[in-house]
């Protein structure tokens, strides 16, 4: 049996038997059923939202311990960098405009990857930046992300 951990359309885990993660990030009710033989199912996948999910990891204590697990067996990736930066940002962890700088950055290197995108806005939102929530708002409304790696010049910066 393999069991695989997917975000999205990524990957993110694969193992041979039932991963930990599964009791970190989903509840009894997301499993799904399929018969397998009369009179017969069995578990064949959980689903749940990307806001539950993080909702369960904000409240399991071993969120970086599993972020850390995914990096071990397949190394750092965007989907890692994101996960810990969503929890950082959640936990306040970090400097908010440190995440938004961070984040803003792998948005715009991974144009492909949306959660990055609306993690930026949220991040620009709560740190009272509307411009910079705003432009990541409109990329993810008109459904075409930025294309280029280089960070958009703001008015203001310096």
């Amino acid at each position: 049996m393999t069991c695989m951990l997917r975000i999205g359309d990524r990957a993110v885990l694969a193992t041979s038997g039932a991963p930990e993660v599964e009791y970190a990030l989903f509840e009894p009710s997301d499993v799904d059923l399929a018969a397998t033989g009369f009179g017969t199912a069995r578990e064949v996948a959980y689903r749940t939202t990307a806001e539950d999910a993080i909702t369960r990891l904000d409240s399991w204590e071993g969120a970086i311990d599993l972020i850390d697990a995914v990096e071990a067996t397949r190394g750092k990736q965007p989907v890692t960098d994101y996960l810990r930066l969503r929890a950082a940002f959640i936990d306040g962890r970090d400097n908010p405009r440190r995440i938004g700088e961070r984040v803003s950055s792998l948005a715009l290197a991974s144009p492909g990857f949306l959660e990055l995108q609306l993690l930026a806005m949220e991040v620009w939102n709560a740190v009272g930046d509307l411009d910079r929530a705003l432009l990541f708002a409109g990329d993810l409304l008109s459904g075409e992300p930025r294309a280029s790696a280089k960070p958009p010049v703001y008015a203001g910066a310096t």
